[in-house]
């Protein structure tokens, strides 16, 4: 399990790069009616996303941007809010995170 947890870590940070980066142009959109996303979400999610197909081919990703509605009947499940906290995020408050769950 650390490998993984080493993994998730690098990942998450290079994520958080990735929206840190992105926050300053942000092109802000809603789904489902009311519900807030940015680019900041979608590119987090695909670097995430990208990254765990490229180490670990075999495993599912349920992810909220990219994959809301993935079949999670799976072994080997991946989970990931790219942006947990998009209101704050969008409205340049701190409080935000990277969540990640095997």
């Amino acid at each position: 399990m650390s490998v993984k947890l080493d993994f998730l870590t690098t990942l998450a940070t290079t994520a958080g790069e990735e929206i840190r980066r992105q926050r300053s142009q942000l092109d802000i959109r809603f789904k489902g009616g009311d519900e807030l996303v940015t680019q900041a979400d979608v590119a987090a999610d695909q670097i995430i996303r990208d990254s765990i197909q490229s180490n670990y081919p075999d495993h599912q990703i349920l992810s909220e941007e990219l994959a809301p509605d993935a079949d999670t009947n799976h072994e080997h499940l991946w989970i990931i809010d790219p942006i947990d906290g998009t209101v704050n995020y969008a409205h340049h408050h701190p409080q935000v995170a990277i969540s990640i769950a095997y």
